[in-house]
């Protein structure tokens, strides 16, 4: 018997195109992984221990792992995950069905299936999703076992009795599986004598009512091309669609990968059922039997190959075996793959048949993927290569990765990477039987989620590149719109193929910027048309760049998006600027009617300036240039005077009755152009300006019929025109010609009048426009008049013909020392700074001011006629010698010559006159250093002062009482003051304070001009003012002070305050006082006052 020939054409030269085309997903943990099991919602994998639970990509979930207790020996799983199946050597083999979605969970189901240890087991779920089965060597005894889930009862299992096996059979479970009704399992077995060993197939049934397996078939599976038994080693076992078995195995002399349809497999059994069950021919071919002869006749035997169970014998064997095996031949191998093989899985998706192979290669490692054509043949897909050789590989329906486990680590590949191609021709390339191009969502995918994938041109299958339509193109190639005739359209043209036809309420939209514009199809061509009505109304400028591509309503995709933008053109809106235009080259620039348009043919006379032919908007359009004297490219105009301005320009031509005007901010004046690109500004009238200078904006107008266009600036920014008036910006020679410099003013000294004119206006033969044609220098006054020897003074000079420049000045003197030049005033000032002598230097003198001045003519010296003081300041006197660390007292020093130098002084709070100045002391910890003071001023800093103790703690709003402070240091501020500094209660007095020792302070208690009820009877915020020293915390229990309200007394007149007295009548005053929430912790004073004088007092 033989089954159909697989022809496996491997091949180590792949496309460099297809070879690492995916990235793998890998997971690791922290012990090596035993068992892997595949559902579509998910991965569960097992070490020796634990079991773990994965998303389809690798990440671990919630609630696992699981430690289920024993040895794992094997895991299973629902095709979707509900359930796993967990066997282990715990009490022998027990299995266990825990929550798929958390492992951690209450087992649904445990069962011990022996109490003895399992030499081999197989373990695998199938029929209606809600039974899982296992096979397992136990005892020397050959079970099987089928159980249900979600509190099902079902519980079936082979009959031990049945199971005649010698203690020597030891049949080894390779592999398990569910397809077309029944379970099957993959053996390899011993043989009956010698050392060899059998592959074999096992079918039972799963449908029977009864409690235990009815009947089981066996199939002997051959690889080697005979009959003979030999002994291979097995790699890996996997079933394709429920329809093809694959088996890879290695032996001493070969390597092969056998496939077989389980469709002939069951024709086999069923054959055998027939031949021995029914008929009673031969023997039941059980290798793991005694020789048994099959019992058929009388009476005979019907029913469904499931539900009929041979017992007419006195030990019923319901095994029955296919006589010869069934071998595969004509294997076409590549023996360098099949040499390094570690693993295969076979899958179907979508009809399409595949098989991935695992294998080493020069401790290299790769996964390959195969198409597997016709049952038969292997097309190469793809290879991507792993870091680790893989001892498994595994896949479940509907689950969109291939996994595999190597070592601690879980990895994954996804069964198709059709997203990575994003073009049709690059998807139907790809070579991936799975991926096609879905035509109207514009995207490469598997056939289910391409929409309408059954309809014509839709998707698209590999190898049918040449109905890709990748290219539109769109005529015109650009829109410029006042060139094309109403209705505005485009017409497109599909290339190499027309789009799919419309399917009923369909309809295809052009998108431009997400304005969308019905597409109408020539059916039966590859052309179509657009309107573009809608989105001319939105070209505003000069340009529009917009996005472009095709929509289906029916997908609400853009299936076509343009690769490049469709540029819109609306030439009339850049009519302000030729450059502007000249930018986008379809448009054109109107020389005469200063316009831009899409055609020559718009202009009304004159050129039509394009750049089509080659150039830039720099060699047509007209620009007002930039002024090259000046650094900034402004113009400079004198004022007050007639004379005319020259511009620089560019492409500024003259024609008949064309004309240009110069404005000056809102002033016009007439210009004339040049044949060297140069305009002149008639400016007469002549502009007047008060002031030195004004700055106004400058443009340059072209003119023609009637039309005015301003000419474009070629800078980065607008120019202006300095008007100037050398007479109000200069009254000396060196002054006026400091104007010349960098200015592009045009000022020089009149001799004639001594007057600094523009030199047009000048009407001396020889204007003075050199230094050295000035008069000499002078010093006019300098102040201040003195200062100290030690230096560091600020002189201010005035003078005349001081030079032009800073660099003019070459030096600047006071007798001996130098004074350094800080400031500059173009020939009128100079500022400087004394420099600081050597220590020995210290002695006070006069001395006169020299200037060295350079000039054009050469250097001059120019002498002060007065002279200048060093003269040493003296302190006499500190009127205040000490305060708190904290700083803040004001002390005031006596001395002499406080007035002289820049009157300024270090930390100088008030300057009384010459001899008497106020300093604010600082904090101990900063460094007081007055540099004009030669005297030692002694000053003592005192600790700030601490605070325990306020009495009485009670003021009232009329003041007065007295306030006594304990605490240490109370006399390191001379002058302390007392204030309340509550929100609630201000404003109030600001009282003295007295200093009794360095213990006591002694304060009278502020007034307070408004007190509301509601801070009668709370603790107030007052503030002692101690210099910088700070307050004493009002919050301290101790030196909390409450407010009370003011008493009163009774037996008095309240408006004058005051009681007659007789000798008859007893005087009696009575006085109540409001407290509220605390009580007086001392006797208040009442002071009598008998007459004008205070008299005595009378206590409470």
């Amino acid at each position: 018997m033989r089954a159909a020939t697989l022809l496996l054409f491997l091949t180590l030269a792949v496309p460099p195109s297809l070879i690492n085309s995916q990235s793998l997903i890998s997971s690791s943990l922290s012990s090596t992984v035993t068992h892997i099991a595949v559902s579509a919602n998910g991965v569960f994998v097992s070490t020796a221990t634990q079991v773990y639970r994965f998303s389809c990509t690798l990440q671990q979930l919630e609630g696992s792992p699981d430690t289920p207790g024993g040895t794992v020996n094997g895991i299973a799983s629902t095709p979707d995950g509900e359930w796993c199946v967990v066997c282990t050597d715990a009490g022998g083999v027990t299995c266990s069905v825990l929550n798929g979605s958390n492992l951690e969970a209450p087992a649904n189901r445990t069962d011990s299936l022996n109490s003895a240890l399992a030499t081999s087991l197989a373990v695998f779920t199938g029929g209606d999703g809600n039974s899982f089965y296992t096979g397992s060597y136990v005892s020397n005894r050959i079970l099987y076992h089928q159980y249900g889930f979600a509190g099902s009862t079902q519980s079936r299992s082979t009959n031990p009795v049945h199971q005649q096996a010698s203690g020597g059979f030891n049949r080894v479970f390779v592999s398990g599986f569910f397809a077309s009704g029944y379970a099957y399992y993959v053996v390899n077995d011993p043989p009956t004598s010698g050392a060899n060993r059998r592959l074999r197939i096992i079918r039972v049934c799963n449908d029977s009512a009864a409690t235990d397996f009815n009947n089981q078939y066996e199939l002997t599976l051959g690889c080697d091309g005979s009959v003979t038994f030999f002994s291979p080693t097995l790699i890996d076992v996997s079933v394709i669609n429920e329809e093809t078995l694959l088996i890879a195995l290695r032996d001493d002399s070969f390597n092969d990968i056998c496939s077989y349809s389980l469709s002939e497999i069951n024709s086999l059994m069923d054959a055998a059922y027939k031949s021995c069950v029914v008929d009673g021919n031969g023997n039941k071919n059980i290798f793991w039997q005694n020789f048994i002869s099959c019992s058929g006749g009388s009476p005979g035997l019907d029913g469904s190959i499931c539900s009929i169970s041979d017992s007419r014998s006195g030990t019923p064997a319901p095994a029955v075996g296919v006589s010869n095996p069934l071998t595969p031949t004509g294997l076409i191998t590549n023996t360098t793959i099949l040499n390094g093989l570690t693993a295969i899985v076979g899958l179907s998706i979508d009809d399409t048949d595949l098989i991935y192979f695992a294998f080493t290669i020069s401790t290299n490692n790769y996964i390959n993927k195969y198409c597997l054509v016709n049952s038969t043949t292997l097309k190469f897909i793809s290879q991507v290569t792993s870091t680790s050789s893989l001892i498994s590989l595994s896949w479940s329906q509907g689950s969109e990765y291939v996994y595999g486990i190597s070592g601690s680590n879980v990895i994954a590949l996804k069964t198709e990477d059709c997203s990575s191609a994003t073009s049709c021709s690059e998807c139907v390339s790809l070579g991936d039987p799975l991926c096609g191009w879905c035509m109207i969502e514009n995207k490469c995918s598997r056939r289910p989620f391409c929409q309408d994938n059954d309809q014509t041109g839709r998707y698209l299958s590999q190898e049918d590149s040449n109905n890709c339509f990748d290219t539109v193109s769109i005529n015109p190639s650009t829109y410029v719109i006042d060139t094309e005739q109403q209705p505005h359209q485009i017409n497109l043209t599909f290339s190499p193929t027309p789009l799919p036809p419309t399917l009923p309420r369909e309809g295809y939209f052009c998108v431009f910027n997400r304005i969308i514009s019905p597409l109408e199809l020539s059916m039966g061509t590859n052309t179509g048309s657009c309107s573009v009505q809608d989105i001319v109304s939105q070209v505003t400028d000069i340009q529009l760049d917009t996005t472009f591509s095709i929509y289906s309503n029916r997908t609400g995709v853009n299936f076509y998006i343009r690769p490049t933008n469709y540029t819109f053109y609306n030439c009339p809106t850049a009519s302000l600027k030729c450059s502007t235009c000249l930018q986008s080259e379809p448009c054109g620039w109107c020389q005469l009617d200063f316009k831009c348009t899409g055609h020559n043919l718009s202009c009304t006379t004159g050129e039509w300036l394009n750049i089509k032919n080659g150039g830039s908007a720099s060699s047509f359009c007209p620009f007002l240039e930039p002024n090259s004297v000046t650094s900034d490219g402004r113009y400079t105009q004198a004022a007050n005077v007639v004379k005319d301005l020259t511009l620089s320009t560019s492409n500024t031509g003259s024609s008949p009755g064309f004309t240009y005007e110069c404005v000056y901010g809102t002033d016009t004046r007439t210009a004339t152009v040049n044949s060297d690109n140069r305009v002149t500004c008639n400016n007469n009238p002549v502009f007047t300006i008060e002031g030195g200078t004004q700055k106004v904006s400058l443009s340059l107008r072209q003119v023609y019929n009637g039309n005015r266009y301003t000419i474009e600036t070629n800078a980065t920014s607008n120019l202006n025109v300095i008007l100037y008036d050398c007479p109000t910006l200069a009254s000396g020679c060196s002054s006026c010609l400091a104007q010349r410099i960098d200015t592009g003013f045009s000022c020089c000294w009149c001799t004639s009048n001594t007057q600094c004119r523009d030199i047009s206006d000048c009407s001396d033969a020889s204007p003075v426009i050199s230094t050295g044609n000035c008069p000499l220098p002078m010093i006019t006054e300098f102040n201040p008049k003195a200062g100290p020897p030690r230096g560091e003074t600020t002189i201010i000079i005035n003078g005349t013909n001081l030079g032009t420049q800073r660099s003019d000045i070459e030096s600047v003197m006071i007798g001996t020392r130098n004074c350094i030049v800080d400031e500059y005033q173009p020939g009128v000032g100079i500022t400087c700074t004394t420099i600081v002598p050597d220590s020995s230097d210290n002695i006070g003198r006069n001395e006169t001011i020299r200037i060295r001045v350079i000039r054009s003519s050469g250097s001059v010296t120019v002498n002060s006629a007065a002279q200048y003081q060093f003269i040493t300041p003296i302190i006499q006197s500190v009127s205040t010698t000490y305060g708190p660390a904290s700083g803040g007292t004001r002390i005031r020093i006596q001395g002499t010559n406080f007035d002289i130098g820049n009157k300024e002084m270090t930390r100088v709070i008030m300057r009384q006159s010459s001899s008497r100045i106020i300093l604010l002391i600082l904090r101990s910890t900063v460094l007081l250093v007055v540099l004009m003071i030669l005297t030692v001023i002694s000053y003592q800093y005192r600790p700030d002062p601490t605070f325990d103790s306020i009495s009485p703690m009670v003021t009232i709003p009329a003041g007065g009482i007295q306030l006594v402070f304990t605490g240490d240091y109370l006399d390191s501020v001379q002058s302390p003051t007392i204030t309340i500094a509550d929100s609630r209660l201000i404003p109030s007095s600001v009282e003295p304070c007295v200093i009794n020792d360095n213990t006591t302070l002694i304060c009278t208690a502020p007034k307070i001009t408004t007190a509301v009820d509601s801070s009668y009877g709370t603790p107030i915020e007052y503030m002692l003012m101690l210099d910088g020293a700070e307050s004493p915390n009002y919050m301290n229990a101790g030196l909390r002070l409450t407010l009370q309200p003011n008493p009163i007394f009774t037996g008095i007149d309240a408006d004058s305050r005051s009681i007659l007295v007789d000798d008859v009548n007893d005087i009696t005053i009575k006085e109540t006082i409001m407290m509220k929430c605390v009580q007086l912790e001392q006797a208040l004073i009442l002071r009598l006052h008998v007459g004008h004088p205070p008299s005595h007092q009378v206590p409470d």
